[in-house]
């Protein structure tokens, strides 16, 4: 795996669009020490 690519399909894409219809948000994080986090929210009404 090529670890250079930034493709990450339509997965974070649609998980973005499903939060703001929610009501919600998105975000993503590259902490300095490495790795990745995200952190999504939405309203349950």
């Amino acid at each position: 795996m090529n670890e250079e690519a930034e493709h990450f399909g339509m997965g974070l894409y649609s998980t973005h669009v499903l939060c703001l219809k929610h009501g919600g948000t998105l975000k993503l994080e590259n902490p300095a020490g490495g790795g990745a986090a995200a952190a999504a929210s939405f309203r349950i009404i």
